[in-house]
C-alpha cells in the first residue's frame, strides 16, 4: 500500500512538472507571437507613414514667380504733329536703393546719393561728367523732408523749398529763388492737402490750384527706397503709392485737364500709361514700363 502510494506520488509529481513545463512553454509562445505581431504592426505602420511622406524629388516645392517690385526700364514715346520721339531709360539699383537712370539720348542721366535710407542728392550729369542740375534733400529729426534745393550751375540759378507739417495734416511750403549758392528771395507759398496718403490738392498764393485723382493700383516708383519722402517737391504731385489718373489745373479762371489711362500687369503695376493733353488733341505721351 505504501509502495502504491509512493508510485502515485511520483506519478502525480511528474504530471505536475509537465503541467508547469507546458504552462511555461505556452507563455513563452504567447509572448513570441505577441512580439511578432507587434513587430508586424510596427513594420506596416512604418511602411504606411513612409509612403505618406512626399519625396522632394518626386514632389518639388512649387516655383513662386518673382514679384514685380522695382522698375527696370521705361520707354517713353511722345507723339505730336511735328513727329514722334522715343526715349528709353534704364534703372539700376543697390538693393532697393536707386543708383542711376540712364537714357539712350544725349540728355543728362540721373545719379542718386543716399544717407542711410534717405535720398539726399539727385545729380543730372552728361556723359562727359558735366553736371547739368543738382537736387538736394534735407530731413528733420523724424526723417520728414524739411528742405529741397534745386541748382543749375551753368545758369547760376537755384530755388529752394522749405516745409512745415501742420496739425491738420497739411504741409505748408515756402518757395525761395536765388543763385546757385544761396536762395533767399521769397517767390511764393503753397499748401499741400492729402487724402488717403496721396496729394489731393495744391494751392499757391500765385492763384494756381491743382487737384488730383488716383487709381488704386501700385505706383511703379513706390518700392524705390526713399521715394515716398521726396514725392512732394516741385509744386506738383507725381503719385506716392498710387498713380494719378486725372490732374486739373486752375489759374485765373482758366482750367486745364490732363487724363492718364493705364493698363496693369498681374501684380497691379502699370504696363502702359497714356497722357492726353486736351489743349493739343494730337499730342500724347505713351510710357511702357518694365520690371
Amino acid at each position: 500500500m505504501v509502495m502504491r502510494k509512493s508510485a502515485f506520488l511520483v506519478k502525480w509529481t511528474e504530471n505536475i512538472f509537465y503541467l508547469i513545463l507546458f504552462k511555461f512553454i505556452c507563455e513563452k509562445l504567447i509572448k513570441i507571437i505577441k512580439m511578432k505581431k507587434l513587430l508586424f504592426l510596427i513594420s506596416i505602420s512604418i511602411l504606411f507613414f513612409t509612403s505618406c511622406i512626399p519625396n522632394p524629388e518626386e514632389n518639388p516645392d512649387p516655383i513662386i514667380p518673382p514679384t514685380f517690385t522695382l522698375l527696370s526700364k521705361t520707354v517713353d514715346t511722345y507723339t505730336r504733329p511735328a513727329g514722334d520721339s522715343i526715349v528709353t531709360s534704364n534703372f539700376t539699383y543697390n538693393g532697393f536703393k536707386l543708383v542711376s537712370v540712364i537714357g539712350d539720348t544725349d540728355d543728362s542721366d540721373l545719379y542718386a546719393t543716399y544717407t542711410g535710407d534717405l535720398i539726399t542728392k539727385l545729380e543730372y550729369r552728361f556723359a562727359d561728367g558735366t553736371v547739368e542740375q543738382t537736387e538736394l534733400f534735407s530731413y528733420d529729426d523724424t526723417n520728414r523732408l524739411s528742405a529741397y534745393v534745386r541748382i543749375d550751375p551753368a545758369m547760376d540759378w537755384g530755388n529752394k523749398e522749405t516745409y512745415v507739417y501742420n496739425a491738420d495734416g497739411t504741409v505748408s511750403v515756402t518757395h525761395f529763388i536765388g543763385d546757385a549758392t544761396t536762395q533767399t528771395q521769397l517767390n511764393n507759398t503753397a499748401v499741400i492737402t492729402f487724402a488717403n496718403g496721396e496729394i489731393s490738392n495744391i494751392t499757391n498764393d500765385l492763384g494756381s490750384v491743382y487737384t488730383y485723382s488716383y487709381d488704386t493700383k501700385n505706383n511703379p516708383f513706390k518700392n524705390i527706397m526713399g521715394y515716398n519722402k521726396i514725392a512732394i517737391v516741385g509744386g506738383i504731385a507725381e503719385g506716392i503709392a498710387h498713380n494719378i489718373v486725372q490732374e486739373n489745373e486752375s489759374f485765373s479762371g482758366v482750367n486745364s485737364a490732363y487724363n492718364y489711362v493705364f493698363t496693369y500687369n498681374a501684380a497691379g503695376y502699370p504696363d502702359t500709361s497714356i497722357q492726353n493733353e486736351d489743349e493739343i488733341a494730337a499730342s500724347n505721351y505713351l510710357t511702357n514700363y518694365f520690371y
